[in-house]
């Protein structure tokens, strides 16, 4: 439960780096803010089904675990989405007539 607080509070720093990308330039918030949440949730539902070696075998599975990994489903479809943007902007002005 701690390295999942850990790593929730390590989302905070790449929240405001995508806040302070305004145009948009840099892709890495976007693409880190994905991996880290797809991990997770991946991390989580192994944790919950297989026996990890370092985790264990968790059976429990409370109202917090679904809200966070809702939160992180939220995560991953709004920075694929502006990533997506980001990159249609990017064609567009590489293929706008001169």
């Amino acid at each position: 439960m701690v390295f999942f607080i850990i790593v929730g509070l390590a989302h905070i720093p790449v929240a405001i780096w995508i806040l302070k990308n305004k145009r948009g330039s840099n892709k890495v918030p976007y693409i880190i803010a994905i991996a880290g949440s797809a991990g997770l949730i991946i991390l989580y539902v192994l944790s919950r089904t297989v026996n990890l070696p370092l985790v264990g075998f968790e059976e429990h599975v409370g109202s917090v675990d679904i809200l966070s990994k809702i939160l992180q489903a939220g995560i991953i479809i709004c920075s694929t989405i502006l990533l997506l943007r980001q990159h249609k902007q990017q064609m567009t002005k590489l293929h706008a007539p001169a």
